[in-house]
């Protein structure tokens, strides 16, 4: 079934922009990882990828590595990033170091009170993504592939990334110079958006996907993820926790926190922390995750993010 899922996959490019030798290297780097021909195939289209040979390399690298040894590294990566952040720490504001420091300790940032947004324009997308086509599953290429109508058939649905009628609330979030600031602190570089994932979940589908246990994320060794909950959320009603300060080490943490917050509370979280969606759902929820880091990274390849690297740019310089 893997063979045939991942030519599926490989086929799947949203708008089609792929060219055909591009598909065949991602079906060869679902089943076999990076190998000769699937690097040969995307050496040679580089620019497709808007990036270069050394990123690349840097990727496949990462990519090839086993789960647990990627984790250690990564872990190794933050912590020395820490340790080399008080030279940039001088060009920043008080409340800048403050919210990456919270970071640090806590696995996230209540962002809220940087990005104000208007309750106009959050029922307006709430609307908006519950009348959409969407994929049935918390990204698109998890899901069969098709877009549909957002019932109760499964509780998760994830939006075309480059939606054209969400631009203007996403340019909102985005253009904001606060937000900048930290991100690009935390990260020790200037961050580029690479990934828009808006979910609508639904609260009365039996079913239950696997998101909403306990787990890690490993895009890369660093980058940052932006919640923006367009729904109000609870520790009752579909808050995302996460395990405080796990991000940090190879253990789980002891300290669960819900990340809970009227609508158009936004969280910053570094997601390679233990965290988790939440089964209890009392309301229809509508959220989206924005994720920054290094633009080409192992996330988004085998996401086909790369797709969107010119909107994504746009959106976000």
């Amino acid at each position: 079934m893997l063979g045939i899922n991942s030519i599926k996959k490989s086929i799947f490019s949203f708008q089609k922009k792929e060219p055909f030798l591009l598909k065949f290297a991602y079906f060869l780097v679902l089943i076999f990882k990076f190998n000769i021909v699937s690097r040969f195939i995307i050496n040679n289209h580089l620019k497709f990828f808007l990036s270069n040979k050394e990123d690349f390399d840097d990727i496949v690298a990462k990519y090839n590595l086993p789960k647990k040894e990627f984790l250690t590294k990564a872990i190794l990566f933050k912590n020395n990033s820490i340790k080399n952040r008080s030279l940039l720490n001088l060009k920043y504001k008080e409340e800048t170091i403050k919210a990456v420091k919270e970071i640090d300790e806590n696995s996230f940032f209540n962002a809220s009170k940087i990005i104000n947004l208007e309750k106009e324009d959050i029922e307006k997308f709430v609307n908006l993504c519950s009348s959409s086509l969407a994929f049935n599953s918390t990204l698109p290429l998890t899901s069969d592939l098709k877009k549909k109508k957002i019932d109760k058939s499964v509780n998760y649905y994830s939006l075309d990334p480059g939606q054209e009628n969400l631009k203007e609330f996403y340019m909102k979030i985005l253009k904001n110079n606060k937000l900048r600031e930290i991100i690009n602190l935390y990260l020790g570089f200037s961050g580029e958006l690479f990934a828009i994932n808006t979910m609508v979940t639904k609260m009365d589908s039996k079913f239950r996907h696997p998101v909403t246990d306990m787990h890690r994320d490993f895009d890369d060794f660093h980058w940052i993820t932006m919640f923006v909950y367009w729904t109000d959320v609870s520790k009752n009603n579909g808050a995302t926790s996460i395990m405080s300060g796990s991000h940090r080490s190879t253990n789980t943490s002891d300290k669960e926190i819900y990340l809970e917050g009227k609508a158009g509370s936004v969280f910053l979280t570094d997601n390679l922390a233990y965290h988790s969606g939440n089964k209890v759902l009392k309301n229809d929820r509508v959220i989206t995750a924005m994720r920054f880091g290094k633009a080409l990274n192992p996330a988004s390849y085998i996401n086909k993010d790369y797709l969107f690297f010119q909107y994504f740019n746009d959106l976000y310089n």
